[in-house]
Protein backbone atom coordinates (compact mmCIF):
# COMPACT_ATOMS: atom_id res chain seq x y z
CA UNK A 1 0.00 0.00 0.00
CA UNK A 2 1.32 3.48 -0.77
CA UNK A 3 2.54 5.56 2.16
CA UNK A 4 1.12 9.06 2.52
CA UNK A 5 1.83 12.08 4.74
CA UNK A 6 4.69 10.92 6.97
CA UNK A 7 4.61 7.13 6.53
CA UNK A 8 0.91 6.41 6.95
CA UNK A 9 -1.41 4.11 5.03
CA UNK A 10 -5.17 4.38 4.68
CA UNK A 11 -7.10 1.16 5.21
CA UNK A 12 -10.78 1.44 4.34
CA UNK A 13 -13.32 -0.01 6.79
CA UNK A 14 -15.57 -2.30 4.78
CA UNK A 15 -17.25 -4.34 7.53
CA UNK A 16 -20.97 -3.60 7.10
CA UNK A 17 -21.78 -4.50 10.71
CA UNK A 18 -19.19 -2.05 12.06
CA UNK A 19 -20.35 0.67 9.65
CA UNK A 20 -23.99 0.11 10.64
CA UNK A 21 -23.03 0.30 14.33
CA UNK A 22 -21.26 3.60 13.68
CA UNK A 23 -24.41 4.98 12.00
CA UNK A 24 -26.57 3.83 14.93
CA UNK A 25 -24.14 5.44 17.39
CA UNK A 26 -24.22 8.73 15.44
CA UNK A 27 -28.01 8.67 15.37
CA UNK A 28 -28.06 8.12 19.14
CA UNK A 29 -25.75 11.11 19.70
CA UNK A 30 -27.68 13.35 17.32
CA UNK A 31 -31.01 12.35 18.88
CA UNK A 32 -29.77 13.58 22.25
CA UNK A 33 -30.07 17.22 21.21
CA UNK A 34 -30.89 18.27 24.78
CA UNK A 35 -27.44 17.11 25.92
CA UNK A 36 -24.46 19.41 25.46
CA UNK A 37 -22.64 16.89 23.24
CA UNK A 38 -25.72 16.12 21.14
CA UNK A 39 -26.43 19.81 20.58
CA UNK A 40 -22.80 20.56 19.66
CA UNK A 41 -22.56 17.66 17.19
CA UNK A 42 -25.95 18.56 15.69
CA UNK A 43 -24.72 22.15 15.16
CA UNK A 44 -21.53 20.90 13.46
CA UNK A 45 -23.58 18.57 11.24
CA UNK A 46 -26.25 21.19 10.39
CA UNK A 47 -24.70 22.14 7.01
CA UNK A 48 -25.11 18.50 5.91
CA UNK A 49 -28.90 18.62 6.29
CA UNK A 50 -31.35 16.07 7.66
CA UNK A 51 -30.04 13.19 5.56
CA UNK A 52 -26.33 12.34 5.73
CA UNK A 53 -24.33 9.94 3.58
CA UNK A 54 -21.48 7.96 5.12
CA UNK A 55 -18.71 8.49 2.55
CA UNK A 56 -16.77 5.76 4.30
CA UNK A 57 -14.40 5.10 7.13
CA UNK A 58 -10.73 4.33 7.24
CA UNK A 59 -7.97 3.55 9.66
CA UNK A 60 -5.04 5.92 9.33
CA UNK A 61 -2.12 3.67 10.19
CA UNK A 62 1.41 5.03 10.80
CA UNK A 63 4.27 2.64 10.05
CA UNK A 64 6.99 2.11 12.67
CA UNK A 65 10.22 0.21 12.12
CA UNK A 66 13.38 -0.53 14.06
CA UNK A 67 15.00 2.30 12.05
CA UNK A 68 12.11 4.71 12.71
CA UNK A 69 10.57 3.62 16.03
CA UNK A 70 8.46 6.76 16.21
CA UNK A 71 5.53 8.41 14.49
CA UNK A 72 6.20 11.75 12.82
CA UNK A 73 3.53 14.42 13.09
CA UNK A 74 1.64 14.76 9.83
CA UNK A 75 2.15 17.77 7.63
CA UNK A 76 -0.84 20.10 8.22
CA UNK A 77 -3.49 19.53 5.56
CA UNK A 78 -7.19 19.55 4.79
CA UNK A 79 -9.16 16.53 3.63
CA UNK A 80 -11.47 18.48 1.31
CA UNK A 81 -11.24 21.81 -0.49
CA UNK A 82 -14.73 23.05 0.39
CA UNK A 83 -15.79 24.05 3.90
CA UNK A 84 -19.23 22.81 4.96
CA UNK A 85 -19.45 19.67 2.83
CA UNK A 86 -17.74 16.93 4.87
CA UNK A 87 -17.58 16.29 8.61
CA UNK A 88 -15.16 13.76 10.07
CA UNK A 89 -15.59 11.72 13.22
CA UNK A 90 -12.33 10.43 14.70
CA UNK A 91 -12.31 7.54 17.18
CA UNK A 92 -9.50 5.90 19.14
CA UNK A 93 -10.08 2.15 19.36
CA UNK A 94 -8.24 1.91 22.70
CA UNK A 95 -10.12 4.84 24.25
CA UNK A 96 -6.97 7.00 24.40
CA UNK A 97 -6.90 10.68 23.44
CA UNK A 98 -6.73 11.27 19.70
CA UNK A 99 -4.33 14.25 20.00
CA UNK A 100 -5.14 15.36 16.45
CA UNK A 101 -3.95 18.94 15.94
CA UNK A 102 -6.47 21.34 14.44
CA UNK A 103 -6.79 25.05 13.71
CA UNK A 104 -10.17 25.88 12.16
CA UNK A 105 -9.05 29.46 11.42
CA UNK A 106 -5.85 28.60 9.54
CA UNK A 107 -5.51 28.42 5.76
CA UNK A 108 -3.03 26.72 3.46
CA UNK A 109 -1.38 28.37 0.49
CA UNK A 110 -0.77 26.55 -2.81
CA UNK A 111 2.52 25.16 -1.46
CA UNK A 112 0.95 23.78 1.73
CA UNK A 113 2.23 26.46 4.11
CA UNK A 114 -0.02 27.35 7.05
CA UNK A 115 -1.21 30.96 7.28
CA UNK A 116 -3.25 33.00 9.71
CA UNK A 117 -5.16 30.93 12.23
CA UNK A 118 -5.19 31.06 16.00
CA UNK A 119 -2.74 28.23 16.69
CA UNK A 120 -3.16 24.48 16.69
CA UNK A 121 -5.09 22.83 19.51
CA UNK A 122 -5.20 19.11 20.35
CA UNK A 123 -8.27 16.89 20.37
CA UNK A 124 -7.79 15.65 23.92
CA UNK A 125 -10.64 13.15 23.81
CA UNK A 126 -10.97 9.58 22.49
CA UNK A 127 -13.63 10.75 19.99
CA UNK A 128 -14.08 14.06 18.22
CA UNK A 129 -15.94 15.60 15.30
CA UNK A 130 -14.40 18.16 12.96
CA UNK A 131 -14.91 20.05 9.72
CA UNK A 132 -12.57 18.25 7.30
CA UNK A 133 -11.89 21.48 5.42
CA UNK A 134 -10.14 22.76 8.57
CA UNK A 135 -6.34 22.60 8.68
CA UNK A 136 -5.31 19.64 10.83
CA UNK A 137 -2.54 17.07 11.35
CA UNK A 138 -2.20 13.65 12.93
CA UNK A 139 -0.03 13.72 16.06
CA UNK A 140 3.51 12.51 16.42
CA UNK A 141 4.74 10.01 19.02
CA UNK A 142 8.43 10.24 20.00
CA UNK A 143 8.87 6.49 20.65
CA UNK A 144 6.74 3.45 19.83
CA UNK A 145 7.89 0.19 21.43
CA UNK A 146 8.33 -2.92 19.27
CA UNK A 147 7.75 -5.38 17.83
CA UNK A 148 8.87 -3.94 14.50
CA UNK A 149 8.00 -3.46 11.74
CA UNK A 150 4.30 -2.81 12.23
CA UNK A 151 1.47 -0.42 11.52
CA UNK A 152 -0.39 1.29 14.38
CA UNK A 153 -4.10 0.61 13.84
CA UNK A 154 -5.84 2.43 16.68
CA UNK A 155 -7.22 5.54 14.93
CA UNK A 156 -10.27 5.39 12.66
CA UNK A 157 -12.02 8.23 10.88
CA UNK A 158 -15.53 8.24 9.42
CA UNK A 159 -16.49 10.88 6.84
CA UNK A 160 -20.05 12.15 6.37
CA UNK A 161 -21.56 14.48 3.80
CA UNK A 162 -25.04 15.53 2.75
CA UNK A 163 -26.98 12.74 1.03
CA UNK A 164 -28.13 15.48 -1.39
CA UNK A 165 -24.61 16.36 -2.50
CA UNK A 166 -24.12 15.99 -6.28
CA UNK A 167 -22.58 12.62 -7.22
CA UNK A 168 -19.50 14.36 -8.66
CA UNK A 169 -18.81 15.98 -5.27
CA UNK A 170 -19.31 12.67 -3.46
CA UNK A 171 -16.92 10.95 -5.88
CA UNK A 172 -14.29 13.69 -5.45
CA UNK A 173 -14.47 13.60 -1.65
CA UNK A 174 -14.11 9.81 -1.70
CA UNK A 175 -11.19 9.94 -4.13
CA UNK A 176 -9.43 12.70 -2.15
CA UNK A 177 -9.63 10.53 0.96
CA UNK A 178 -8.77 7.16 -0.57
CA UNK A 179 -12.28 5.77 -0.08
CA UNK A 180 -14.02 3.40 -2.44
CA UNK A 181 -17.24 4.02 -0.53
CA UNK A 182 -18.81 0.60 -0.43
CA UNK A 183 -20.71 1.63 2.72
CA UNK A 184 -23.31 3.83 1.01
CA UNK A 185 -25.23 4.13 4.28
CA UNK A 186 -27.58 7.05 4.88
CA UNK A 187 -28.39 8.49 8.31
CA UNK A 188 -31.76 10.24 8.41
CA UNK A 189 -31.88 12.58 11.38
CA UNK A 190 -34.94 12.87 13.57
CA UNK A 191 -36.45 16.35 13.79
CA UNK A 192 -34.83 18.62 16.37
CA UNK A 193 -36.71 18.87 19.68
Amino acid sequence: MPLINRSRVLVEMEDQVALSLFCAWMLEILSGSSSTIGAAVRELMAPLGQSMLLLGGHFICPRVTEYEPRISQQTPHTDVETIGEVVGIGLHTRNEFMHTLIDPHATLDSEGNVHDGSGFRQANTPAFAFETGAVHAGPGVPHVPGPYPRFITDRIFFLLCSADLPPTHVAKHRADNGLVGRANLVIDLPPAN
